[in-house]
């Protein structure tokens, strides 16, 4: 007797928290070109979310209410990797954008309760998204 192959569920969790981190970063790449203005995605490690700000009149960034503020579930974000602030591990994570549509070198690592790790690569020109198996660096992927 021959059992039916089984497809593989255990890193379905991970990969579609990959997309839903992925898509956060397009959209905001997609307002910052389409409204002219500085972007940035806020990653709160602490709190597994993701949210969308841009640059307002006074200095200051402003929550921009049009995206909604993005919880990762059944999966961790481990770091935050960008060319300005380097590693970051606890706290806020910020990646910017420009009105030009250029994103900062930037990586964000995400890992599952089984240890399996994915790594986040926006494109620096374009609205792509990379998601990529294990822990990547960033002087390694560039």
């Amino acid at each position: 007797m021959a059992l039916p192959r089984q497809p593989d569920v255990a890193g379905i969790a991970v990969r579609k928290n990959a997309r839903k981190a992925a898509s956060v970063l397009q959209v905001a790449r997609l307002r910052a070109v389409s409204l002219r203005r500085f972007y940035r995605v806020e990653v709160d490690l602490d709190r597994g979310e993701m949210s969308v700000s841009y640059y307002g009149p006074q200095g200051t960034f402003i929550a921009d209410e049009e995206v909604r503020l993005t919880a990762l579930t059944k999966v961790r974000i481990t770091d935050v990797v960008t060319v300005r602030d380097g590693k970051v591990a606890e706290g806020k994570g910020l990646i910017h954008i420009s009105p030009r549509g250029f994103t900062e070198p930037s990586l964000i690592h995400l890992e599952d309760e089984q240890g399996r790790a994915l790594t986040l690569m926006p494109s620096l020109i374009s609205e792509r998204v990379r998601i990529r198996d294990g822990y990547l660096d960033l002087g390694s992927t560039i």
